[in-house]
């Protein structure tokens, strides 16, 4: 699986103004005949994701950036857009996906050697889900769709569509009042319908425990870049005890996202499970270019 690690490519934006934007790392260029990403500064990060009612976090550092690019970026409250990806062979544009979008939490600047290291700390609407909050009444007859609408709105994201089709069409005969915390009412109220929700790249999803969401699956095998692949057991469970799932480690895969169907074949494991917890680990230049999977079973 060597060949996967050809041209590594990480390009971070952060957003200066509204529709504008400063990229550091493998930066796009093109020419007529074709687009390709040429090896710029170094680029290290650490993204942890999970289905959990909590934000996604992602630590970014990026090598010796210029005095003057530095002074447009450390700014807390900034959007901040990492992408990656690699080559398949040499010669080849790497193919780079969104691996994480949020919000600039604190930015530093510190000298180690002959290196500056830019570190920017971020969250996917992590201050926003602990700091949202709502004071509305609904009137009888009305949709759990809409008070779960007004709860994204107030946190600052949006309703994915495959969304829609998961909750389903609970009407509160008395109405309904949601008063405080955003977070704390959806907790309660998508408990209530037996669903549970989180918070991906700036979109509220709300889906069933055990079921995935609707993307194709992604299949890992030792062609594939899986790397090892062990059975999850309860803290202080004896080697026989129920399993609760898996953990996989494999080459760097973006698209591995939190409720997605990871597919294991493997000697020792095979079957189908459920996105719980991802960890992205990647630099450009040497070391890691991994993801780490937590993934339960179906159902």
């Amino acid at each position: 699986m060597g060949n996967l690690l050809f041209n590594r490519a990480a390009v971070v934006t952060v957003e200066t103004d509204v529709g504008s934007g400063i990229e550091f790392g493998s930066v796009p260029e093109s020419t007529a005949e074709h687009s390709f990403y040429r090896q710029g500064l170094r680029v290290v990060f650490d993204v942890v994701k999970s289905s959990e009612a909590n934000a996604n976090t992602a630590r970014i550092q990026v090598y010796n950036a210029s005095s003057e690019s530095r002074a447009k970026v450390e700014r807390e409250g900034q959007r901040i857009l990492l992408r990656a990806g690699y080559s398949v062979y040499p010669g080849m544009a790497p193919t780079i996906e969104n691996l994480f979008s949020g919000t600039v939490a604190s930015v530093n600047t510190v000298r180690n050697g002959p290196d500056i290291i830019t570190t920017f700390e971020a969250g996917d609407a992590e201050k926003d889900i602990q700091q949202a909050k709502i004071n509305k009444s609904y009137a009888p007859r009305s949709l759990a769709l809409q008070i779960i609408n007004d709860l994204a709105s107030s946190i600052g994201v949006r309703l994915d569509a495959e969304s829609l089709a998961s909750i389903p069409t609970t009407i509160f005969q008395h109405g309904f009042t949601a008063t405080g915390s955003s977070k704390k009412i959806l907790s309660e109220l998508v408990a209530r319908m037996g669903l549970e929700w989180s918070i991906q790249d700036g979109e509220l999803k709300v889906l069933k425990p055990g079921l995935p969401s609707s993307d194709l699956s992604i299949v890992l095998t030792s062609d594939t870049g899986l790397l090892s692949v062990s059975n999850i057991v309860k803290e202080g469970g004896k080697p026989d005890a129920k399993k609760t799932g898996i953990e996989a480690r494999s080459l760097l895969y973006p698209s591995i996202r939190p409720h997605r169907l990871l597919t294991i074949s493997s000697q020792k494991i095979n079957g189908a499970y459920k996105v719980r917890k991802v960890t992205h680990r990647g630099d450009t230049h040497e070391g890691e270019w991994t993801s780490t999977t937590e993934a339960h079973e179906l159902g």
